[in-house]
């Protein structure tokens, strides 16, 4: 039974780190009980709430500066490729 606890906790924990929710306590959960889905998306209501999802996530915002920029740059040899192309077709 503790080891069935400690793989419990040890999931919980991978979710916190996962979800960017390492400060939040999910470690609170009662392994004790049986399981209730009401409590259950009663408490990840309140810990994934507003101001959960208002946090700034400096990585989404690495990861989504690095695609605009990769975006950019696909565009650009598009247009290099069909300037090209209408030299091409001049001739």
């Amino acid at each position: 039974k503790n080891l069935k606890k400690q793989e419990v906790l040890d999931r919980l924990r991978t979710i916190q780190k996962v979800s960017g929710a390492e400060g939040l306590p999910l470690s609170e959960v009662d392994l004790s009980k049986d399981f209730d889905p009401e409590e259950w998306d009663k408490r990840m209501a309140e810990v994934f709430n507003d101001d959960y999802y208002a946090q700034e996530d400096a990585e989404f915002a690495r990861l989504q500066e690095k695609l605009e920029n990769e975006g950019g740059a696909a565009s650009a040899r598009k247009q290099s490729i069909e300037a090209l192309a209408g030299r091409l077709g001049e001739g």
